[in-house]
């Protein structure tokens, strides 16, 4: 087992002998890639396969320095109240706007049902047509009783209705 000392002493080398020869370690990095792109491809597969399983490098870091990360986001939170205000305030206005979009698609699919998903369930074509026949009489008699109950609107409140 390395002691400390000499793991840090044998980090600076590989420090320094990285900046010596960054072009050169760079180019075979680049070949390498280039000449087995089949062991790149099992090495993304093998890293993504960790993070899913919490086994990844940052995943371990975190593990073992939770508490020093956590009082260091504290303390950065004190130190900027500001940004930590524009933050919660551009990620409020992005969850608002998220949701808003959530209930429009929610409701446009509650309002338009998928007629080509329902007939297929149907091996008989006399009744998926039938069925998309109910479908859109129903779909049509719900606009007319929404333009009924607004023409009702307009007859109760002819000031608050304005064009």
């Amino acid at each position: 087992m390395e002691s400390e000392i000499a793991k840090a002493h044998r980090k600076a080398r590989q420090r320094e002998y990285y900046r010596k020869h960054r072009d050169k370690i760079l180019a075979q990095s680049r070949k390498f890639i280039q000449d087995h792109p089949e062991k790149i491809k099992e090495y993304h597969k093998n890293a993504a396969r960790k993070r899913e399983n919490g086994t990844g490098y940052y995943q371990r870091y975190y593990a073992l320095n939770k508490d020093k990360l956590l009082e260091y986001a504290k303390n950065w939170r004190k130190r900027n109240p500001e940004k930590v205000k524009e933050y919660q305030q551009r990620y409020n206005r992005k969850m608002a706007a998220e949701r808003q979009e959530r209930r429009e698609r929610e409701s446009q699919n509650q309002s338009q049902p998928n007629i080509a998903k329902a007939k297929s369930l149907f091996r008989n074509p006399a009744q998926a047509e039938h069925l998309q026949w109910l479908l859109n009489h129903a779909a049509s008699k719900k606009q007319e009783s929404n333009k009924q109950e607004n023409n009702k609107q307009e007859s109760i409140h002819p000031d608050a209705v304005t064009s």
